[in-house]
């Protein structure tokens, strides 16, 4: 029997060894998917990964300590309470708790931007925080204790179950008020007081104060008409004849389109308010020296008869220095 066993093996060996061979090489060939397919699940979850740690970077504010634009260290502890004060506004707006996030803004804020409770869920709340936020914090400037951050904010991951890559970026600023750190949104800096004044034969000018925002800044004057003529003051045949102008001689034009003409009028002795836009971006850097009318028509019935405008010659200028 074994003899029998033995010449049967010796008569099939080149079959037998095939199949061994073919048996083998299918077992490695199977090893080496399961080896490829394991990879590509690992790379998979790798990716995912990473994207996750990409995306939670908006779970928590961003904690530098040096501002973009003064360049200075504000110290942990400063930036820590800052942006403690921001996460508390972001998660009473997410909650829905309109009253307590109002009450975390400024004095100023409230007054120029939100007169209550129901513009600042119109104008502000209803627009930004329509849907669960996430929010990241990056220290853009600060200046004389108030601390201006770039705040973008985006979608709640978990709340809307994806990222969404649109965002939205405000800028807020911390100020203090009676002790207590208070929010400034929307754009808003701040309102600076000037209270500086000139008089002239003509004309006499105040600066009361102006409001700072991000991309401009807004005046609050006082004139008075201290002729006997009725004054324009500004022709508007041009534009860039109101205007700032920095240490450097730098000039930052003033838009009287939004300026009612009426408004550019005065009687004799007549004094009014006005307020004018000035295309500035906030920087602490430059600092503003003056301000000028440089196209102030001293006799608005005399310039009226006046068939070529542009030929009128009894213009005079006003400029307050600061």
């Amino acid at each position: 029997m074994l003899n029998k066993l033995k010449r049967l093996i010796n008569q099939n060996r080149l079959k037998i060894f095939l199949v061994v061979f073919v048996f083998v090489g299918i077992i490695l060939l199977i090893q080496i998917f399961n080896s490829q397919a394991k990879n590509k699940i690992n790379e998979k979850n790798e990716q995912n990964s990473s994207s996750a740690n990409t995306t939670t970077i908006y779970s928590n504010t961003y904690q530098n300590e040096s501002g973009v634009i003064s360049n200075s260290n504000i110290g942990s502890n400063t930036n820590t309470q800052n942006n403690q004060l921001i996460t508390q506004f972001m998660t009473y707006c997410n909650a829905g708790q309109l009253e307590q996030a109002y009450n975390l803004l400024s004095k100023d804020c409230k007054q120029y931007l939100f007169p209550d409770v129901n513009s600042f869920k119109t104008i502000y709340y209803d627009k930004v925080f329509n849907k669960k936020r996430e929010l990241k914090t990056e220290l853009w400037n600060n200046q004389k204790g108030s601390y201006t951050y770039r705040v973008t904010i985006v979608n709640d991951v978990l709340a809307e179950g994806g990222y969404d890559s649109a965002s939205i970026e405000d800028y807020y600023t911390i100020v203090t008020e009676n002790g207590e750190k208070k929010l400034n949104i929307n754009n808003f800096i701040g309102k600076t007081v000037i209270d500086k004044q000139i008089d002239t034969e003509n004309a006499s000018l105040k600066v009361n104060y102006k409001l700072v925002y991000t991309d401009y800044e807004i005046y609050n004057l006082a004139l008075r008409n201290n002729t006997n003529k009725t004054i324009l003051l500004d022709s508007q045949e041009e534009t860039n004849t109101v205007y700032l102008v920095d240490e450097d001689k730098h000039q930052y034009s003033g838009d009287l389109t939004q300026v009612l003409i009426n408004n550019l009028i005065l009687e004799p002795e007549q004094v009014k308010g006005l307020e004018i836009t000035f295309n500035k971006m906030y920087s602490n850097r430059k600092k503003i020296e003056q301000l000028v009318f440089s196209d102030i028509i001293k006799d608005k019935e005399a310039y009226e008869k006046t068939i070529h405008k542009t030929e009128y010659k009894n213009r005079i200028s006003l400029a307050i220095k600061f």
